[in-house]
């Protein structure tokens, strides 16, 4: 995992904390961070990271693997194996099945994570530090999060006017939010921000 990441992600959520829930703001950087992991067998596999692959009898098998940016992995014997977005328990499926298909029978495979790649979102408009903001992919970022990452909002920022910008199966869709009422709204559900959108916070009109 990369450390610089894991830090401005962390000093996120507590600043986070101090804006929103003061008393929360007294709980270690390490429990927040916790308190945001994604249970192991939620997590997809992201381009980063590094998986160990271990196959019963076939030691000369094993290896090590970091999923390029495109979600493939090489390993022993095999062409490119796309693993990206899967779960654990898919990417040993596939792997078992490539091994099965040409080279092995019954394998029994083994998959897990050593190192987790980074997740990239961006935080635009009217927040106090603009740009790209890197987070642990096996962790959940929320927008509320994402916009304390970036500082908080300028003196005119209006939270009522929060636009996400995601990538949809290769097309383009804008949400309107109202990050207002997800923070102060008892009942309001936060939303949960995706690797890779664009978050803009939009001004107050007079």
């Amino acid at each position: 995992m990369n450390n610089h990441a894991k830090s401005v992600f962390t000093a996120g959520l507590c600043l986070l904390g101090s804006l929103l829930a003061p008393t929360a703001a007294s709980a270690s950087t390490n429990e927040a961070v916790s308190a945001n992991s994604m249970p192991p067998a939620e997590y997809r596999l992201h381009s980063g990271d590094v998986i160990q692959v271990q196959i019963y009898g076939e030691d000369d098998l094993a290896s090590k693997a970091r999923l390029n940016e495109s979600g493939t992995v090489i390993l022993p014997l095999l062409s490119a194996l796309e693993l990206g977005g899967m779960t654990v328990s898919q990417a040993k499926d596939c792997i078992c099945d490539a091994y099965k298909k040409d080279y092995l029978v019954n394998p029994v495979v083994t998959v897990s994570i050593l190192e987790y790649g980074t997740s990239k979102v961006s935080v635009l408009g009217q927040v106090r530090n603009p740009g790209i903001f890197q987070f642990p992919s096996n962790e959940r970022l929320n927008l509320l999060q994402a916009i304390a990452l970036a500082g908080g909002y300028t003196t005119i920022g209006e939270p009522s006017r929060v636009t996400i910008k995601r990538t949809v199966n290769g097309q383009s869709a804008i949400i309107r939010l109202d990050a207002q009422a997800m923070a102060g709204k008892e009942k309001t559900a936060i939303v949960e921000v995706h690797p890779d959108d664009v978050i803009s916070v939009g001004e107050t009109i007079f």
